[in-house]
């Protein structure tokens, strides 16, 4: 079975398989009501045809692809000795997401996303799940609700949406050859949030094109105008993720499909994140409740041996500066401002001048987050970005970041000279 075989389309649907371990070496929190009563049953009884007990073992959800490539003949002795039993195929359909190894249900869309280990590269990164993250992810989902239900911006102006990782299962090993190789987050469908006329698309769907090169979005910015269009955006998808960081020190790696837009016939509603078990960061002196915080270290082994930045934790405000503007800033929006300029003529001073303007308005409502917001220095001249092709081409490189102009710094210090010279509000600023 070849890889191609499940990326020709992105609709490819195809079956889960299943396999039970022994639960002895698992860590286990997988909810039944996802497998459902009738596939249960069947899996139970293969177990038993095995001669084995159903009881000391656990289901976890493979790729196909992963089963037949990888796991079969990598975990041979664990499938002769019992120890990896073959249940079968789900009951649902799911096809992949642009993540590949996130799958989605196409048979009942509410239920949960998938994400699944594979032993694969796509773009510049072995698609495995390591085990520490995969136990940590339903703790850091339910720390990230609580922080969002107790801000009033967040729940009840931005109406942010978090998909929880909601229930995970891994096979933890130090064998380094099957590391990572079998593991499984659920989490919750975007589709359980839309109210009505609501639709969602990935941010980065933001800059895709037609296959007749005509940008997604040109409908959208025909009908309500350009500079209109944006402004909403801007507030509705960025500010929630800008507000996160300086209100609570917790950065997002809000990238890519990470961010999903919410809209009403392609009006910006709000924003969705996902993916918080690898893409996190936080500022401990800046979290509001620090009790509240996950004590990851008694989670896994991996985190009570790893040191200050390692992880999640960093040692300094400034190093979540780099997580937002390399992320945020760079991936998702230089992308959407190359597409405007280059299709409908917006300059990117312009563009990124909307971006400040945006942010300094957010201030002005939430004052007292204004020295937090210079010391995250978002403003700064330069920042280091990834270089993700170089990442690609060149694995062996040591290097693989580079300092990068800093558009914010630019045009906030030309609002800044254009204020004094009228006496506008960015003069003393």
């Amino acid at each position: 079975m070849k890889m191609y075989i499940f990326i020709q389309a992105l609709m490819y649907i195809f079956k889960l398989a299943f396999i039970g371990y022994e639960n002895e070496v698992m860590y286990n929190n997988l909810l039944k009501e996802e497998i459902g009563d009738r596939k249960l049953e069947e899996f139970m009884e293969r177990i038993r045809n095995k001669g084995c007990n159903p009881k000391q073992y656990v289901f976890i959800p493979v790729h196909p692809w992963q089963w037949v490539n990888f796991i079969i003949s990598n975990y041979a002795d664990h499938i002769q000795g019992k120890f990896i039993i073959y249940l079968g195929t789900s009951e649902d359909d799911y096809c992949a997401q642009q993540s590949m190894r996130t799958l989605r249900n196409i048979t009942s869309p509410k239920k949960p996303y998938v994400k699944l280990s594979m032993n694969l590269l796509n773009t510049s990164t072995l698609r495995t799940l390591k085990p520490y993250s995969v136990v940590s992810a339903p703790a850091i989902s339910n720390w990230l609700n609580d922080v969002v239900s107790n801000d009033a911006y967040l729940m009840d102006e931005a109406r942010l949406i978090l998909l929880n990782e909601f229930s995970s299962v891994t096979y933890d090993t130090n064998k380094k050859a099957i590391y990572g190789s079998l593991g499984c987050i659920w989490r919750e469908s975007i589709h359980k949030y839309l109210d009505a006329q609501e639709d969602a698309i990935p941010f980065n769907g933001l800059y895709a094109k037609e296959k007749n090169g005509t940008p997604i979005i040109d409908a959208w910015l025909n009908k309500y105008g350009m500079k209109d269009w944006l402004q909403l955006l801007i507030q509705k998808a960025i500010i929630p993720v800008i507000h996160l960081v300086v209100e609570h020190g917790i950065a997002l790696e809000s990238h890519g499909q990470n961010m999903i837009l919410v809209h009403k016939e392609g009006v910006p509603v709000r924003i969705a994140l996902k993916d918080f078990h690898e893409g996190l960061e936080f500022y401990r002196p800046y979290l509001k409740t620090v009790d509240k915080c996950p004590d990851f270290t008694k989670m896994h082994k991996t985190y009570a041996n790893g040191k200050m930045n390692d992880f999640f934790e960093m040692d300094r405000i400034e190093c979540l500066q780099e997580m937002v503007l390399d992320a945020l800033f760079l991936f998702n929006l230089g992308e959407l401002a190359f597409v405007l300029a280059d299709e409908y003529g917006l300059k990117e001073e312009h563009f990124w001048m909307m971006v400040v303007e945006e942010i300094e308005n957010h201030l002005r409502i939430y004052p007292h987050l204004k020295g937090r917001f210079e010391n995250i220095q978002l403003y700064a001249p330069t920042f280091y970005a990834e270089q993700l092709t170089k990442r690609r081409l060149y694995m062996d490189l040591e290097s693989l970041v580079h300092e990068v102009p800093n558009p914010l710094y630019r045009v906030r210090q030309l609002m800044k000279q254009k204020s004094a010279v009228t006496g506008g509000n960015y003069a003393n600023r």
